[in-house]
């Protein structure tokens, strides 16, 4: 029975650890712009490299020139800034 007792407590205890009673995270997800604090680059927030960012670094922003201010550069996947690729063009070397 207290073996049962104590992994009640644990994962009781896990749940919570995961829990957000603030609802800060949601806020910050909810922003159209997000960033880690450990790294450089702003993405999108739909990006797929933003949704790798852990809770405990997560950092939203506003708009793109909230986080350019901020000293962040555009993530080359998402390009928050709108920038298209450059398309590869291939060269026509036949005569």
């Amino acid at each position: 029975m207290k073996r049962v007792m104590v992994l009640v407590v644990l994962i009781g205890g896990l749940c919570a650890i995961g829990a957000d009673p603030s609802g800060e995270l949601a806020t910050v997800r909810a922003k159209p712009f997000q960033a880690s604090g450990q790294r450089e680059p702003f993405h999108r927030a739909g990006c797929k490299w933003a949704t790798k960012i852990s809770v405990q670094n997560l950092i939203g922003y506003d708009g793109r020139d909230a986080a350019l201010a901020d000293d962040r550069r555009p993530c080359q996947v998402c390009r928050p800034l709108g920038t298209e690729r450059p398309i590869a063009r291939k060269e026509n070397t036949t005569p």
